[in-house]
């Protein structure tokens, strides 16, 4: 009877200290924590002692009761947010009561307290006021109807005015319930672009600001066909064709193998003072040198008319020696130079 007794007081006396209890709602929604579970008959008990300040006590197991609530030692109220397996982490003098030692063994009870009711009973209100009143019901609704406020605080489930009327989308736009989405464009469809799709678009080259030549018309769609031939220097010859055979006529090209081509392509040979020495040639041969001397004998049409009608040089190939040409005749000529160097020897005249 003692017990029934104590126990009934503490429920009262919790129900005075705890008065409306504490909802999030509807600035936030509620947690296990401002809205604890209940848990009806669940008994454990101490294994170790607990002194007034101890914040955690050990029991034999925390199996079966709620992750966060109130428990009760004797005649002390404790309120938990977390436990493992054999601890619960609390908050002492719950609700106006005394933190009190507890000895070993003692009793556990998990009772329901205001704080359970009181923290309902804001949330329920609290979810009345933001919902309203009327007779109307989810139940009742129709597809598309939404919970519309009515004069007097009235709320009832009805049909968007047409100024209101649900949005609707077209391709590449998308609605999924309350999600908008769009699709990635490809080949065959439009939509977003990815940011390689972008930076290789981005990439490509301005506007070239006039009409390509297509290399399929083979230059059959260039504007000035005179023009261009002006342009890159072509003259006249590039509008005249090529003899198949035989030699060139007037209006043709000259090929390299027209006949008339022949004497044209003698070198023209000028002294200092300009003068055409007529019928000038070249020779060129080299020299072997033994014991410091040797010669070079020309003959057909290398043969010069004189040993005044013609000038010589030469190079060294074999060293850095010098050497001297002499002019024999319009046949000869004798190197005179080093030991066995070998002179290039070059001759021009008539």
């Amino acid at each position: 009877m003692r017990n029934l007794i104590l126990t009934t007081f503490l429920i009262l006396l919790s129900v005075t200290a705890l008065g409306q209890g504490a909802t999030n709602y509807p600035g936030s929604l509620d947690t296990t924590t401002t809205l604890p579970q209940a848990s009806d008959f669940k008994i454990t008990y101490l294994t170790s002692a607990a002194s007034s300040g101890a914040t955690t006590i050990t029991v034999n197991s925390t199996a079966s009761v709620p992750t966060s609530g109130v428990l009760q030692i004797d005649s002390e109220l404790l309120s938990y947010t977390t436990s493992d397996s054999t601890h619960f982490t609390v908050t002492r003098a719950f609700t106006g009561t005394t933190a009190a030692a507890h000895t070993v063994f003692s009793t556990v009870h998990f009772p329901l307290v205001s704080a359970h009711v009181n923290g309902l009973r804001g949330a329920m209100l609290a979810l009345e006021a933001k919902l309203g009143i009327g007779s109307s019901d989810a139940a009742s609704a129709v597809t598309g109807q939404v919970l519309t406020k009515q004069s007097g605080g009235t709320t009832i489930w009805a049909t968007p005015a047409s100024g209101e009327s649900p949005l609707t989308f077209n391709a590449p736009l998308t609605r999924s319930v309350n999600s908008i989405s769009i699709t990635q464009a490809d080949t065959t469809h439009n939509g977003y672009l990815t940011s390689t799709d972008w930076s290789i678009f981005n990439g490509k080259q301005n506007a070239l600001g006039y009409t390509p030549l297509n290399p399929a018309n083979n230059l059959s769609d260039v504007a000035s066909v005179p023009s261009a031939r002006t342009n890159l220097g072509l003259g006249t010859a590039a509008t005249k064709d090529v003899a198949a055979s035989g030699n060139a006529s007037s209006s043709q090209v000259v090929k390299g193998d027209d006949t008339r081509l022949s004497d044209a392509r003698a070198p023209v040979t000028y002294t200092a003072d300009g003068t055409v020495v007529t019928g000038a040639h070249i020779v060129t041969g080299g020299v072997g040198l033994s014991g410091g001397t040797g010669t070079l004998t020309f003959s057909g049409s290398a043969v010069f008319t004189s040993s005044t009608t013609y000038q010589c040089t030469g190079s060294n190939f074999s060293a850095t020696n010098g050497f001297r040409i002499d002019k024999t005749s319009g046949s000869l000529i004798t190197v005179t130079g080093t030991g066995s160097d070998v002179i290039v020897v070059i001759c021009i005249g008539n």
